[in-house]
């Protein structure tokens, strides 16, 4: 009787190198699919609804990396300013400039150039808690470097400040509950904020929800700021029409 010979193992050093190099090839293969998948994903249309006539304006604005939805304060049947515990009545803000992200980012990070591989890690992989960035926009919109503008209904923009609302942790008397950074940001407050930060959710995705929320246009998926712009037409410098 005879039996076959066990096949020949590769030696150590080829099995190892082998196990390496499928490492990195998935290391540089996971990005490029993220990549792929959230530009791709991104130019995927959900159309909403729009009001051409009589309309309130929203905008999405973008600094090229992180986007923000400016709205009106109040007015609609909700009250923002009051939620955030800004000043009210005459002295209350016309709108309001309202992102959401990673804290740490919001704390650590106010230069790009300060961004270290621990808060980036952190933030990917949602190790952080999240917080809303609220600024007070006096000025036109349109003045920001990338902005866009579209017409809401009245239902749209209550949908759009309860959306927000929603995301804020409240304090137990109600409101927004506000937290300091250890940098000073004129006119930007900053609140503790539901869920985290990730690499499917992120700070631009939080936006396109928002838009969902209140049957804007958006796009399917759009982990990049560019995915969430395209989706809205170009304005104009001071158009205000």
């Amino acid at each position: 009787m005879t039996t076959n010979p066990a096949p020949l193992r590769p030696p150590f050093f080829v099995r190892w190198w082998r196990r390496l190099t499928n490492l990195l090839a998935l290391i540089v293969l996971i990005p490029v699919i993220y990549l792929a998948a959230g530009f791709g994903l991104g130019t995927i249309t959900r159309k909403g609804t729009t009001k051409d006539k009589g309309g309130i304006d929203v905008w999405i604005v973008s600094n090229g990396m992180h986007t923000s939805v400016v709205l009106p304060a109040t007015g609609a049947g909700y009250d923002l300013a009051a939620f955030f515990g800004l000043p009210t009545g005459p002295a209350a803000p016309r709108r309001l400039m309202i992102g959401w992200g990673d804290r740490e980012f919001f704390e650590r990070v106010p230069e790009w150039q300060d961004l270290t591989a621990e808060i980036a890690a952190g933030a990917a992989f949602g190790m952080h808690a999240s917080a809303l960035s609220v600024t007070r926009v006096d000025d036109s919109p349109d003045l920001f470097t990338d902005s866009r503008r579209l017409k809401a209904s009245p239902d749209q923009i209550r949908s759009l400040a309860t959306f927000i609302k929603d995301t804020a942790e409240q304090r137990p008397g109600g409101g927004a509950q506000q937290f300091i950074l250890n940098r000073d940001t004129p006119g930007e407050t900053f609140y503790r904020a539901r869920g985290h930060y990730h690499l499917i959710r992120t700070c631009n995705q939080w936006t396109t929800e928002a838009l969902a929320a209140a049957d804007l246009p958006r796009g399917f998926w759009t982990p990049f700021a560019p995915s969430v712009m395209r989706h809205w037409p170009l304005t104009k410098a001071g158009d205000t029409n």
